[in-house]
């Protein structure tokens, strides 16, 4: 929720109950949250104001809430670029990338059990604009990364990304958070 933390839907005997994770009662770095994402290893990924949250799929699993937060740290170039962060996405090769509100597109390059790398895309490398809304994937690997200023195109192995809007011939100039499908013929 946006202001409540998280709301876990629990079902026991055809009984539905929720369980509420806030700043309250764990380490969540914020009740503000804006997306979720599992990943292909089950790992839970929480975006939020305030940063990244991470819970391991053995916490999640022992309703365990210990999370792990991936912040901005000025100076340094390896953290995550921005703390409010719109978007979570799990590229086909497994790969995370981050839309954030202001810091550009994130990809995390390095994950270890005592530091994060991440790698920024930011208009500096074509980003249409450094407010990034949603990603996909198209069937030839490329993402699409919706934004405040059109949609960019990130083509896989390469760091310029290309961008449509209005100066280039898109009628779409803004898009809202996740406004981005892939249809299903991989487009």
């Amino acid at each position: 929720t946006f202001g409540g933390g998280i709301s876990r839907m629990n079902k026991h005997n055809n009984k539905v109950t929720f369980t509420n994770i806030t700043k309250a009662n764990s380490n969540l770095s914020t009740n503000q949250i804006r997306y979720l994402k599992i990943d292909s290893e089950g790992n839970l990924w929480i975006a939020t104001t305030f940063g990244i949250n991470m819970l391991p799929k053995a916490q999640l699993n022992n309703d365990q809430f210990r999370f792990r937060h991936f912040l901005h740290s000025a100076g340094d170039k390896n953290s995550l670029s921005y703390n409010d962060v719109n978007h979570i996405f799990e590229s086909s090769d497994h790969q995370l990338w981050f839309g954030t509100s202001g810091g550009g597109l994130n990809q995390l390059v390095a994950l270890t059990d005592s530091e994060a790398k991440f790698k920024c895309y930011t208009t500096t490398n074509g980003l249409s604009n450094d407010v990034v809304y949603s990603i996909q994937e198209d069937s030839n690997q490329n993402l699409w990364i919706a934004t405040e200023n059109g949609i960019s195109k990130k083509s896989k192995n390469k760091d310029h990304l290309e961008s449509f809007n209005q100066n280039n011939g898109s009628s779409i100039q803004n898009f809202s958070e996740a406004t981005i499908c892939r249809l299903s013929n991989g487009n």
